[in-house]
């Protein structure tokens, strides 16, 4: 059961990861983060990046410095693209939505207003968008249960956030 969690694991960052480098294009976003669970990200700038590769326990991240950056999945809470500096400055994020599902809907809630929600499955498919122009929202579920990915646009930037729905 293990090896079948780290293969979902692996397969949704994969997934996201590619999800947010097609998005981060059209919308100029300067920064990789990579969270923690506690909430700790580590930032990485794209023009920095020169590949990132996921083996069978953690995600590496390769600079074009040399250096190699490991990320044991178990490490890894989300990815996500984000405009901004680094450094002494203040740099806004989307981290602060919250995602959830409760009672055959989705809740998404943002302290800024969001532009656009989308739900996906694993396989990258875009099963729901809404554009609630508000900050917060309710997509009514009509999904198995499973596994999905999130994304939510708003003014600070874009969030991504795995879903897990249970029947």
């Amino acid at each position: 059961m293990k090896r079948i969690d780290t293969k979902m694991k692996r397969l949704s960052l994969c997934l996201l990861l590619a999800g947010m480098a097609m998005m981060s294009q059209a919308q100029a976003q300067d920064y990789l983060y990579v969270y923690a669970p506690n909430g700790q990200g580590t930032p990485f700038a794209l023009d920095n990046i020169q590949k990132i590769i996921f083996t069978a326990d953690a995600m590496q991240v390769y600079l074009t410095s040399g250096s190699v950056t490991t990320f044991p999945y178990a490490n890894v809470a989300r990815l996500m693209f984000d405009p901004g500096s680094v450094g002494n400055e203040t740099v806004e994020t989307a981290s602060d939505v919250k995602a959830y599902a409760l009672g055959g809907s989705l809740f998404v809630e943002s302290p800024v207003e969001m532009s656009t929600v989308n739900l996906y499955n694993l396989q990258g498919m875009l099963l729901q968008s809404v554009a609630p122009q508000s900050l917060s929202a309710r997509l009514p579920l009509g999904v198995q249960a499973g596994v999905y990915v999130v994304q939510v646009f708003n003014a600070k930037g874009v969030s991504v956030h795995k879903i897990a729905i249970t029947n």
